[in-house]
């Protein structure tokens, strides 16, 4: 949702959310992963990252602007969610993959 009004003849006032939300999904099509143990013996285990669980994403942002200038404060990913998009569980190394945490900044821009 974006919303804009004037605050006065010269500033221009813009606030703005939006909202993503991604339900849980099944990554892979088996429950179970192979192992090696310590013993040699081969076997299997329940995949652990069988599913990516659901998440939600949400940003903000306020932006004030007078003609060529935009001043901008921003926060996205402001639930600081982190959810694990990828995981790689093989040759007993656990690696995972995330979105970027909470990011919140201001910025200035001009045209020219």
């Amino acid at each position: 949702g974006s919303y804009s009004f004037a605050l006065n003849a010269a500033w221009h006032l813009q606030v703005r959310a939006d909202y993503q939300y991604r339900g849980e999904q099944r990554r892979v099509f088996s429950s179970n992963q192979a192992v090696t143990f310590s013993d040699g013996v081969v076997g299997e285990i329940p995949y652990g990252a069988e599913f990516q669980g659901g998440y939600d994403v949400v940003n903000a942002s306020a932006s004030l602007s007078n003609g060529p200038t935009i001043v901008r404060l921003y926060a996205n990913n402001a639930l600081n969610e982190r959810p694990l998009i990828d995981t790689d569980l093989q040759y007993g190394v656990s690696r995972t993959t995330s979105i970027r945490p909470r990011t919140i900044g201001f910025e200035v821009r001009r045209q020219f």
